[in-house]
C-alpha cells in the first residue's frame, strides 16, 4: 500500500463516520447553551456557525483533490 494511501484511510474512515452520523442525527443538543439543537447543517459549511466543524469541510475537500490528483496521475501514467 502507498504512503499516500495509508496517510487517506482514516481520514476517509473519520469524514464517512461523521457524515453517517449527520444522516442518521438532527444535531448537536446544547451547543449553544439556550436548549435548542445546534442543526448539522449549522454547524457546517454555509450554517451560520459553521466554523465548528470547518474541519469536516476541510476534510472532505482535501479527499476530493487527493482523488481527483490520483485519477490524473493513473491516466498519464496510462
Amino acid at each position: 500500500m502507498s504512503k499516500n494511501k495509508e496517510l487517506q484511510k482514516p481520514l476517509k474512515r473519520l469524514f464517512f463516520d461523521l457524515k453517517e452520523l449527520f444522516e442518521k442525527s438532527f444535531g448537536v443538543a446544547g451547543l449553544n447553551l439556550n436548549g435548542e439543537i445546534a442543526r448539522w447543517e449549522d454547524l457546517t459549511r454555509g450554517g451560520f456557525m459553521d466554523e465548528w466543524l470547518f474541519s469536516y469541510d476541510a476534510a472532505y475537500d482535501l479527499l476530493e483533490k487527493i482523488q481527483s490528483l490520483e485519477s490524473n496521475s493513473e491516466a498519464q501514467e496510462k
